[in-house]
């Protein structure tokens, strides 16, 4: 399959496959050498179920025409081989298909699929760098800010986190792992490194004002790998993700307690995908640490989406009928204040 096709795939076929089930249906589960927090609920074991009908369909042909089939893992590495990938954030795209390939592999243990995602993993640990960094930027022109430098980074640390905790626990893939981490220690921080909220594409990329949540999503992974090593450092950065409150101008975990709408979050960048996906990383951040004020913060958010953002059908997000433009997506104009339509009008 050629790279200029998979680009053109648009995320609605992908989400048809069953993915987004499965995610749920598996949990995190993360291992914890020094979790605070008592899980209620754990993930049963691998194995424990097994789906019918077109859940079972959608996910046994995504793995046949997709994970084992058309997607292009070579091309996916050769972004950080070459360090020239045609377009910003393309480097997401592998640690986005091998943690799709790895929650299925939990599902199926399909002998098939993991010699694939072996081979992917192996490829990509041949293209870390001497700084340590896995990153599609070079050495001389990190940290990345607008081309999703940070973001490429923490899918890498994702996609390997997952390879390590379903498919195989292969301490070079930790030892790759913790270089790649200590690599951004390294470079992100107070001054003389450059902060982490000075660095992102967003919401500038939609004329508005910095943003940059995406890159404080990379809380999630060093939560995971501090939760796979206990080593004080990454939990330190994690520490310093949540002080610096997500995003360059707002302080996300204080607006979540203060119950601010999700849609006036985050000024002109509202977006649902990197909200979320920084808020895992809180979530994650309260079991190692017990932090009460990221509890309320993630749990206000729950309550808001629940309330305010859940369509009669069962979505949410920037969607119609509630936030027919949103911030975030192309062409967007500014967010109305229409009632959702789970609310009174």
């Amino acid at each position: 399959m050629k790279l200029s096709t998979f680009c053109r795939i648009p995320a609605r076929r992908i989400a048809k496959t069953g993915i987004c089930t499965l995610s749920v249906l598996l949990g995190t589960g993360l291992f914890v050498s020094a979790q605070t927090v008592t899980d209620r609920f754990a993930p049963l074991p691998a194995g424990a179920v097994r789906l019918t009908n077109f859940l079972e369909n959608d996910i046994r042909n995504s793995i046949e025409h997709w994970n084992k089939g058309e997607l292009p893992y070579r091309e996916f590495v050769e972004f950080f081989r070459s360090q020239a990938a045609p377009q910003f954030a393309l480097g997401e795209m592998w640690g986005k298909a091998v943690r799709s390939g790895c929650m299925f592999y939990r599902y199926t243990q399909d002998p098939e699929l993991k010699s694939i995602l072996k081979a992917t993993v192996e490829d990509l640990l041949s293209v870390q760098n001497p700084n340590g960094s896995i990153s599609c930027t070079p050495e001389e022109q990190q940290p990345g800010g607008e081309n999703g430098d940070l973001w490429e980074r923490k899918y890498v640390m994702l996609g390997l986190d997952e390879y390590y905790r379903w498919v195989e626990q292969n301490p070079a893939v930790l030892e790759a792992l913790k270089k790649h981490a200590d690599c951004l220690i390294a470079q992100i921080g107070h001054a003389p490194k450059t902060e982490i909220v000075d660095l992102g594409w967003s919401a500038t990329n939609i004329g508005h004002e910095a943003c940059h949540i995406e890159s404080s999503t990379l809380q999630e992974p060093f939560m995971r790998l501090y939760n796979w090593t206990g080593e004080q450092r990454y939990l330190d950065f994690a520490s310093y993700i949540v002080e610096s409150g997500g995003t360059k101008h707002f302080d996300l975990i204080q607006q979540a307690c203060d119950n601010t709408l999700p849609y006036k979050m985050s000024g002109h960048y509202p977006k649902a995908y990197e909200m979320m996906s920084m808020f895992e990383g809180v979530v994650e951040y309260y079991r190692a640490t017990g932090d009460e004020r990221c509890k309320q913060a993630f749990m206000n958010l729950y309550d808001n989406i629940r309330k305010n953002e859940i369509t009669i059908i069962g979505n949410a997000g920037a969607d119609q009928p509630t936030t027919p433009t949103s911030p975030g997506r192309r062409g967007a104009t500014p967010l109305s204040n229409k009632p959702t339509p789970t609310s009174p009008a």
